[in-house]
């Protein structure tokens, strides 16, 4: 593989771990958010 082969393959693998990465946080945030609304009902329940 050349220089210009590896460059490639870098920028493949840069942009592929970006896009995992954005997926794994915006499952993260979804996970968290379904959670903390969880959280606030049952502290809203128990408040009334």
């Amino acid at each position: 593989m050349g220089p210009e082969g590896r460059d490639q393959f870098l920028a493949f693998l840069e942009e592929a771990l970006t896009a995992s990465k954005n997926a794994t946080l915006e499952i993260s945030f979804q996970q968290y958010e379904t959670f903390l609304k969880s959280e606030i009902s049952q502290v809203d329940s128990a408040i009334k």
